[in-house]
């Protein structure tokens, strides 16, 4: 158990499911963490499991769990607010050295306009900061917009 920490997970599921599977998540996970909790996106499809398991026993449980209507899930390095999007790039220069370049992935979902701003802001502070961003690059940042927060994945290909 990861105390204090929570790991996120970004859930895809048949689209009109996410309460059944939501459900059947939080039974399934509760005999190994108590305060696990789902939350349902505005967005048919998705949704957010929140354990205090780390990343690997959680990705462990789900690949080995039966539930029906689950259809791919993913580990989000981190999870933050639309209003605190600056923690974004605290989360990047932890994992990340400056000197790596880095493709960035960004997904809007919500209010479009307003994220499509604010993911161009983010670049160019992550730019700033000394990365380079190409599209070439090893290491893949992808950001997800689900209106209020944005999921934060970091991957090597």
């Amino acid at each position: 158990m990861n105390k204090g920490i929570r790991t996120h997970i970004l859930i895809r599921v048949t689209p009109g499911k996410e309460s059944r599977v939501s459900e059947d998540l939080e039974d399934f996970f509760y005999p190994y963490d108590q305060s696990v909790r789902s939350h349902r996106t505005p967005y048919h499809g998705l949704v957010i499991l929140e354990t205090r398991l780390v990343a690997e026993r959680a990705l462990e449980l789900l690949r080995r769990c039966r539930i029906g209507y689950l259809k791919s899930f993913t580990v989000l390095d981190g999870l933050v607010s639309v209003s605190n999007w600056m923690k974004i790039l605290e989360i990047i220069s932890k994992k990340i050295p400056r000197e790596y370049k880095i493709s960035l992935k960004v997904k809007v979902r919500g209010r479009k306009q307003e994220l499509n701003e604010l993911m161009d802001l983010i670049r160019e502070e992550i730019v700033k900061r000394g990365y380079t961003v190409s599209e070439e690059a090893k290491l893949i940042v992808r950001l997800e917009t689900l209106d209020v927060v944005i999921g934060i994945v970091i991957e090597n290909i």
